[in-house]
């Protein structure tokens, strides 16, 4: 088994892949405080107008603010637009 880690590893470094790629980590990129998009996410836990509950593969991400909506998301990405006044890492 860790040979197969060691291996992945070392393809990661010669091919210089990102490791939000290689190991699939959450990216979260905003725009002022009213747009944000999240990629490699799991599930959307809780939607309100005022908080949004996503999982991610190593923890939860609370959005609180106000007017939030859900714009689009796909199998690996959500974007979220409103007033985002709270990001909170669970």
């Amino acid at each position: 088994m860790k040979n197969h880690f060691s291996m992945r590893n070392h393809l990661i470094k010669v091919f210089k892949i990102p490791g939000d790629l290689a190991f699939q980590e959450c990216v979260i990129n905003m725009q002022e405080n009213q747009n944000m998009v999240l990629q490699n996410f799991y599930n959307i836990l809780e939607f309100t107008n005022q908080e949004i509950i996503i999982q991610t593969k190593k923890n939860k991400i609370r959005i609180k603010g106000k007017r939030l909506e859900i714009v689009y998301f796909t199998k690996e990405e959500i974007q979220i637009s409103g007033d985002i006044e709270i990001i909170c890492y669970e």
